[in-house]
């Protein structure tokens, strides 16, 4: 096996993401998800579309769903809160009652997408341009962004949910 020749191409100050994902059976497997660069205005404009799309999903199911019956089913012990979905400045705060507060937003300056989960806790999701979802790895597991959310999501409002960005 021969050693690829080096290019002369600049390396862009942040490379791709190369955590290796433990598969079962397998030493390890290659990511198959990479973040990818894009121009500054394109980060913007993806991520401000985004978050708007998912802002509008998440209005749209606060005014469907029937706020005192989830509280009843919510955990005990927990305190209940106000339940309602803000965006401002690049920033979503999902307050879910007493399942706690959700918050996204943007980092410009890592061209990321970052979550706090009152389930999960903070992940930092990459953008693959390639592939057009964000993602992340975190103990050698895989997260899609849109997937976790929605699972998080579904299991609060007790009923299938498919957010899309």
């Amino acid at each position: 096996m021969g050693v690829a020749p080096r290019s002369r191409h600049m390396v862009p100050a942040r490379a791709a993401h190369t955590t290796p994902v433990w598969a079962k059976g397998a030493a390890f497997s290659t990511p198959t998800y990479r973040a990818g660069e894009l121009r500054m205005v394109d980060y913007h404009r993806m991520i401000d579309h985004s978050l708007d799309t998912l802002t509008s999903q998440l209005e749209e199911l606060m005014e469907t769903q029937d706020i005192d019956a989830l509280e009843e089913k919510a955990p005990q012990g927990s305190e209940e809160g106000e339940w309602d979905v803000e965006y401002a400045t690049g920033v979503i705060n999902v307050r879910l009652g007493s399942y706690g507060t959700y918050v996204i937003n943007k980092q410009p300056p890592t061209q990321q997408l970052w979550l706090s989960s009152p389930t999960s806790g903070p992940k930092r999701f990459d953008y693959d341009t390639d592939k057009g979802v964000w993602f992340t790895y975190r103990d050698g597991e895989l997260f899609l962004f849109h997937e976790l959310l929605s699972r998080e999501l579904s299991a609060v409002f007790d009923t299938p949910l498919s957010l899309h960005l």
